[in-house]
């Protein structure tokens, strides 16, 4: 096996943005919140569990969250 295959990918999602999803599944739950931002549910826990997500999950999450955040609707 090479070792780009053995290699983890994505990185951790920063902590302030850790914080804010599980502030929002506190207020929603997991499968509300996760319809709101328009991801997967095990996407979302693993946000805010702190798992390596790849940067891409990370930006969506950063650009759904403020209007979860504000009330609005998915």
């Amino acid at each position: 096996m090479s070792s780009k295959a053995k290699r983890k990918k994505g990185d951790f999602p920063p902590e302030e943005l850790r914080l804010r999803v599980q502030c929002q599944l506190q207020r929603l739950g997991p499968n509300e919140l996760a319809e709101a931002l328009r991801l997967g549910r095990n996407t979302v826990l693993g946000v805010a569990a702190g798992a390596r997500c790849l940067q891409g999950t990370l930006a969506l999450v950063r650009e759904r969250l403020p209007g979860v955040e504000q009330g609005a609707e998915p």
